[in-house]
């Protein structure tokens, strides 16, 4: 490994060549001198103001443009709450150092502004970003629905999360992984109010520095922040009724003074969740192909939850060049679930019409403890040092009582099933990561290791009745343990060749260990594997206006524990799922080329190929008439997907953000000893329409799909989504008050359709989506920079 590393040093060294190359470093702050974060800082051409390049201020109120052509420039700096500003910059070979002021602005009665107004959807050619705060679509939303509004992305009915037609998403919390299971993490995000959201971050070819999980690409959820000089705060109040109500409220503190900053977050949630599922399935004689039998099913679900957070932190700067920190978060939420199944189950063959009606009451309880502590040092401007040390918690104890009836119309009714079950799980997660940040001349360098380690806990203990008393059901109850060691080191340089050149590459390297024991008949698996993950970029710039990037990454989307874990998760008597142990990893190519012209639109063209592609398939059980689903390596997966991003101020008072994203695939595998080769694709398009008056806004947000293929086996149909906000700011701009209609004409729906092993699947999601909700946020402090840090580890995901 020592001499891949030691290649792409000397390479980036080589590129130290013959181009001028300068540096833009500044940082923006109020007349108080106190920094402002989040502000957008443009690099315009002094001749026509034409774009050149954009970076968004951190939280100590600094930016950093990098491989910028030396010459005259116009800085425009714009700010919610702050006038715009623009300074005359000449750019120089090397570094550049400046300082921006932004005044506050004026709070006159009758004048008629538009403050703090933020596109929708932000396009660059590194990412996707979308900007929530500010956005009435968080309003009466947790983030698992918000997910499902993203440009591009879709969360199907499972809790899949695709994008650009491709599953496998890396989803990270402020750059961190959860390590939670699809139904965990879905639980998980559920329990969050998007008003917690400031923005999400769509990437579709990371860099190096990240993570190689997620074959589609990555979605960072950036929570709020609040990292203000002075004692600070702000709270949220919101309550939302649609068919059942939700409360949520928070409160932020922050106090920061000198090098000292101490921050304070809670939040409450309380809600009551329902989902109705209808699936009707047939099964059809491979021979003659007339229909065999079906198992038609209605299951409806209803739960109370509650969701309890608290985070305390503290940052301190030891000198002016080092900083450290830490932080805790816990969560607690309680959980009562009820779900109901009808289902009919013919078999022609066997003369027999089975009424089948299954109760489920679940109560769980779970726990979260997250941990972070760091360090960030300067050794000077351009080379600096972040370690994170992290710890994450994920415990549950969940109680299950299932009942099965069953009544036979037709031949003899097979005995009913009662269980007790007891099912807790306890998941430990540690990650300690470095990354160094430096210059080779003028060859911008970053490289890392990372190191994390996860230990799983999951028993599930069921008994049946007996006589009149309850005993242990061997044949269910079961026992797993699992680890899974990833140790990681990249490496990436960057730099500019000439005035329209920059090339980037890098090179990650990702050793895994892990394995698996099931107590229950001692069966055990385990697997050690290292893979190297290159990345490519090249820009040119065709013009001021006009800037081409073509990118090449590849990436790996491992299963998560759940996929791997055999316990057997009953829906019915005659409807489980089961996990398979030797599921292996999905691997893919990627490749896109990308088109900005004045950042306002952007357009990409994109290829994937992917081998062993993982999915889900239902599989008819002959001994119990019923089915049961399993993941399985499908086989592989080419795609070709095009995109498009438009956002445009057309007047002040009127901003309109589209974008379109459509994908073609074809996919070829062979599943239980069949041939199967299907090809598809969809098309999605979002539309988000902003007007301003003064303190006024109302926004409509519109997103539509034409139905789109998941994989091999399966296909979504068509669906939309709209939305309506209203907002009004009162006294002096510090409390906001938004309404939002959400679903209002019951638009919402998931279908989703499948073919496999002489099994017809047609299955109809309800959620509870048609809601109005109202809230009230209102801030409160005399300042408003924010502090230094903001901690961006890369985990906390794969609870799945």
């Amino acid at each position: 490994m020592k001499v891949i590393f030691t290649s792409l040093l000397l390479f980036a060294v080589l590129l130290n060549a013959h181009a001028q190359n300068a540096v833009l470093k500044g940082k923006v702050t109020d007349k108080n001198n106190v920094p402002i974060a989040s502000a957008t800082v443009s690099l315009l051409k002094a001749s026509d103001s034409s774009w050149v390049h954009t970076e968004i201020s951190g939280d100590d109120g600094g930016f950093t443009m990098q491989n910028i052509v030396t010459g005259s420039y116009l800085l425009d700096i714009s700010a919610a709450g702050f006038e715009q500003a623009k300074q005359v910059v000449t750019i120089k070979a090397g570094d550049n150092d400046i300082a921006v002021t932004v005044a506050a602005k004026s709070k006159t009665l009758n004048e008629v502004t538009v403050t703090g107004k933020k596109s929708f959807i932000e396009s660059s050619l590194g990412k996707t970003i979308v900007n929530v705060e500010g956005s009435g679509i968080a309003t009466g939303s947790n983030v698992l629905d918000l997910l499902r509004k993203l440009p591009g992305v879709t969360v199907d009915g499972n809790n899949n999360i695709s994008m650009a037609g491709k599953q496998g998403v890396l989803l990270l919390i402020n750059g961190k992984e959860t390590f939670l299971s699809t139904d965990q993490l879905a639980d998980y995000l559920k329990g969050m109010s998007a008003d917690e959201v400031a923005r999400m971050e769509l990437i579709t070819q990371p860099s190096a520095k990240y993570d190689a999980s997620g074959n589609a690409g990555i979605i960072d959820i950036k929570l709020k922040k609040m990292r203000k000089a002075g004692l600070n705060g702000s709270t949220d109040a919101e309550y939302g009724q649609g068919v059942y109500p939700i409360g949520y409220a928070a409160l932020r503190l922050n106090y920061h003074k000198n090098k000292l900053n101490l921050f304070a977050d809670g939040t409450w949630l309380d809600a009551i969740g329902w989902v109705k599922i209808t699936r009707n399935r047939s099964f059809y004689d491979p021979q003659g192909g007339a229909v065999t039998g079906y198992d038609n099913s209605v299951q409806e679900s209803k739960e109370y939850f509650s969701n309890d957070k608290m985070q305390l932190g503290a940052d301190y700067d030891l000198s002016s060049k080092t900083t450290i920190g830490i932080s805790a978060t816990g969560i607690y939420h309680p959980n009562h679930e009820s779900t109901y199944t009808a289902a009919d189950i013919a078999d022609y063959n066997a003369g027999s019409l089975i009424k089948n009606g299954a109760l489920t009451r679940d109560t769980f309880l779970r726990t979260n403890e997250i941990a972070n502590a760091y360090l960030k040092h300067e050794f000077s401007k351009e080379h600096t040092l972040d370690v994170n040390l992290d710890f994450v918690n994920y415990n549950q104890q969940t109680k299950e009582h299932t009942s099965n009836a069953n009544e036979a119309i037709l031949g003899i009714a097979p005995a009913g099933l009662d269980l007790d079950g007891y099912m807790p799980y306890n998941m430990n997660a540690y990650s300690v990561k470095a990354d160094y940040a430096g210059t080779l001349g003028k060859t911008k360098l970053e490289t890392g290791l990372k190191s994390s380690l996860v230990a799983i806990e999951n028993k599930q203990d069921y008994q049946i009745p007996d006589n009149g008393t309850w005993i242990r059901d061997t044949s269910r109850s079961n026992d797993f343990a699992y680890h899974e060691n990833v140790n990681a080191a990249y490496v990436n340089g960057s730099r500019e060749l000439g005035k329209k050149w920059q090339v980037q590459l890098g090179l990650r390297a990702e050793q895994v260990n892990l394995e698996g024991l099931q107590l229950v008949g001692n069966k055990s698996f385990s697997n050690n594997y290292i893979s190297f993950f290159p990345t490519a970029y090249v820009a040119y710039k065709v013009n001021d206006n006009n800037q081409l990037e073509l990118n090449y990454g590849r990436r790996i989307d491992r299963p998560n524990y759940k996929r791997l874990n055999p316990f057997i998760t009953f829906i019915n008597q005659f409807s489980y799922s089961v996990g398979n142990p030797e599921l292996r990893p999905e691997f893919s190519n990627n490749v896109e080329l990308k088109h900005s012209y004045k950042n306002q639109l952007i357009t990409s063209l994109s290829g994937s190929y992917a081998t062993d592609m993982m999915g889900t398939v239902v599989v008819p059980d002959a001994n119990t008439k019923g089915t049961h689903r399993t993941d399985v390596n499908m086989g592989t997966r080419k795609t070709v997907n095009a995109s498009i991003n438009y956002n445009k101020e057309f007047y002040k008072w009127f901003l309109l953000s589209v974008s379109g994203d459509g994908y073609y695939a074809v996919y070829a595998g062979k599943l239980l000893g069949q041939l199967l080769k299907t090809e598809g694709g969809g098309v999605f398009i979002t539309v988000d329409t902003q007007f301003v008056l003064g303190k006024w806004t109302a926004e409509l947000y519109y997103n539509v799909n034409s139905g789109y293929r998941n994989d091999l086996v399966g296909t979504s149909k068509p669906g939309q989504d709209l939305s309506i906000f209203i907002s009004r700011k009162l006294l002096n701009d510090t409390c906001t008050v938004k309404l939002h209609l959400r679903d209002p004409l019951r638009l919402n729906r998931t279908k989703e359709h499948a073919e496999f092993d002489n099994t017809v699947s047609d299955t109809n999601y309800q959620f509870h989506t048609r809601q109005v909700a109202l809230s009230l946020a209102y801030a409160f402090g005399k300042n408003t920079g924010k502090s230094k840090h903001e901690s961006e580890v890369d985990e906390l995901k794969r609870m799945n």
